[in-house]
């Protein structure tokens, strides 16, 4: 094959090499290397949002918050709460909004140990400790929703005050305890100090 280029008739040998060499410098592909690196390394945006919600539900270690900064309550009695089951989250409620949602464990429904389901109130049982003889464990911050004093919201399962006990900390986030709700240290703290009695509790 001959082409002619510039007056100049080109063997099929030469045309060959001028078009690698076109190719090297991305003539041909309408790009420089140095858009077509950038272009490489700059995720597209579903890529980001992806990223970004894997940030946002990563679970939480059992003395780590929820959130980074918990909301402000001004009308405690316009809260509610949400539980979710399925999602292991726990949401806090100001009308129809959600302004805080905390990761959680459930009771083990394997087990038989599953976290009632339905419509509940916060009750007035609630303490800042409660010891387990059976198995020589505490919880930290604990308030009934259910059976004065049967079910409630509380810390993950710890040894001390500051030792958490080992399988409690593995599972949380997922189902794990005998029916209450499991709630980090710090988010079991912001609950206790600021959920009254009398709050809605839904847990579906």
């Amino acid at each position: 094959m001959i082409a002619c280029m510039g007056g100049r008739e080109l063997s099929t040998k030469n045309m060959s090499k001028i078009i690698v060499i076109l190719l090297t410098l991305g003539i041909i592909s309408g790009c420089s290397k140095k858009n077509y690196v950038e272009k490489a390394t700059i995720p597209s945006e579903r890529t980001r949002t992806s990223q970004i919600k894997e940030i946002e539900q990563r679970i939480p270690k059992w003395d780590e918050p929820s959130v980074k900064e918990y909301p402000k309550i001004k009308n405690p009695s316009a809260l509610s709460i949400l539980v979710s089951i399925k999602e292991q989250k726990v949401y806090i409620k100001e009308q129809k909004d959600i302004i805080c949602t905390l990761f959680c464990s459930t009771g083990e429904s394997k087990l038989g140990n599953a976290t009632p389901k339905g419509n509940f109130f916060i009750e007035k049982e609630r303490g800042e400790s409660l010891h387990f003889d059976d198995d020589d464990t505490w919880v930290y911050n604990w308030i009934s929703f259910s059976g004065h004093g049967v079910y409630l919201f509380h810390s993950v399962l710890m040894l001390n005050e500051d030792t958490v006990e080992p399988q409690a900390g593995k599972s949380f986030g997922k189902e794990a305890s005998h029916g209450c709700v499991r709630l980090s240290l710090p988010d079991s703290r912001w609950f206790y100090e600021h959920i009254v009695t009398g709050t809605p509790v839904m847990i579906e």
